[in-house]
């Protein structure tokens, strides 16, 4: 195939399986994101292109320093610390600083074969690899595959499959030359399809009737502007629904009705935002994004109590994923934008305890039993060198845990290890 620069009909087609987003309706059709299931084979030589196609992106410096997604020693830290940067310094000096976060709507589904061939041709790619990427992208079939049923084959004109090899990078290719969209003094970033733009200003206070703060948004709509028109452009269309325009600033009280227009609908201030899995709020506090990962830490920490007092036990299950305590539930608590942002200017969260509901009967007696320092209406102690950083877990979850585990008593192959 990478002789011949083409692939067999085999390799072209996908099993499209929806796979539901965390935390949205499960009756909505956007609440789904189309994962295709494609060729073993096929993938094998999307891997050989996109190592050679990578190379000559990064060796030619395709991609902006203000792309960050999908590239070798580049990710979300890079944009978040920048921002962080950005936001602390204008709170500091007591200034607005003005942010735009857009989202691309389906953004793998709608890029642009015949633009998407052009930029490739204009950044160098040709030969065989243009010829590959060329057969890669056209003439491909799909069906939907739910509970079971599968739907008939549907041609596909337009879009990178989800769940490719070579898809992130070919999108990164689309979107490269992103940063000539703004001008000025506007800070342009880009991770995947998540886009943030975001400009320091003169002004101290926004009031609508202020002639600074109407020159400042008069720049700032040019700048977002710019960005709605680089998408049009590249077959792309912004939600204007998941757009988030955040006044960064120091004083609380004021009424911010300052606004920005994206593709015809006004976008009023927001109070806070969250980019990259981290919570931003326009006074620069962190106390949401710590309660956040405190939630977190609090589910881990209860699934290893139970594995714990389920070890002390002594008992062995027939199938641990009966009882939800296979490997999966042992997920790591840092994950993507779990660190709060590198400024704190609000309050700390409260580290007081919320209070344990008191387990009864003779299964909780032998639990008390079994375990030293479980007791009635306390949790079990947890060694840390830091208790008060998990004092604000609520222990209720545990204890329903707790109860679920005690009754056909089970315990997982993990807890030995523990």
């Amino acid at each position: 195939m990478l002789g011949w620069g083409t692939i067999p009909a085999g390799c072209k087609h996908a099993i499209v399986v929806p796979i539901h987003k965390h935390g949205k309706p499960r009756k909505e059709l956007g609440s789904y994101r189309p994962i295709s299931l494609t060729s073993h084979l096929g993938k094998v030589y999307e891997r050989v292109i996109k190592n050679r196609l990578e190379y000559h992106c990064e060796s030619k410096k395709v991609f902006p320093v203000c792309q960050a997604g999908f590239r070798r020693g580049r990710g979300v830290t890079d944009h978040l610390v920048k921002l962080g940067e950005h936001v602390g310094r204008a709170l500091g000096r007591r200034k607005v600083l003005l942010t735009c976060f857009f989202d691309i709507s389906r953004a793998y589904d709608q890029v642009w074969h015949a633009k998407l061939l052009q930029k490739l041709d204009k950044i160098g790619i040709s030969g065989n690899m243009y010829n590959y990427i060329r057969s890669f992208l056209s003439d491909r079939s799909m069906q939907v595959r739910w509970k079971g049923a599968t739907s008939t084959t549907k041609g596909v004109s337009m879009g990178v499959p989800q769940g490719s090899v070579i898809a992130p990078l070919l999108f990164n290719i689309m979107v490269h030359d992103v940063d000539t969209a703004v001008k000025g003094k506007v800070v342009l970033t880009m991770y995947a399809d998540d886009l943030a733009i975001w400009t320091d200003t003169h002004i101290r206070r926004l009031h609508t009737n202020s002639s600074c703060v109407k020159h400042s948004m008069k720049l700032f709509q040019e700048a977002v502007d710019g960005v709605v028109h680089f998408m049009q452009v590249n077959g792309f269309a912004l939600s204007s629904q998941k757009t988030v325009f955040v006044p960064f600033h120091t004083n609380t009280s004021q009424n911010t009705e300052v606004h920005i227009r994206v593709n015809g609908q006004s976008i009023f201030a927001s109070k806070e935002v969250k980019y990259l899995g981290v919570h931003f709020t326009r006074w620069g506090r962190t106390n949401q994004q710590v309660a956040h990962n405190a939630r977190n830490a609090s589910r881990a920490l209860n699934v290893i109590k139970v594995l714990a007092i389920c070890s002390a036990l002594g008992e062995h299950p027939q199938d641990p994923r009966e009882r939800g305590a296979g490997p999966g539930a042992l997920t790591p608590v840092v994950r993507t934008g779990s660190h709060a942002p590198p400024f704190e200017n609000g309050p700390r969260p409260s580290h007081r305890h919320t209070g344990a509901r008191s387990a009864t009967g003779p299964r909780a007696a032998a639990v008390r039993a079994a375990v030293p320092g479980v007791q009635r209406g306390r949790a079990p102690p947890v060694p840390s060198p830091h208790p008060k950083s998990l004092a604000v877990c609520d222990q209720r979850e545990g204890w329903s845990l707790l109860r679920a585990a005690a009754r056909p008593v089970y315990t997982c192959p993990l807890a030995a290890h523990l």
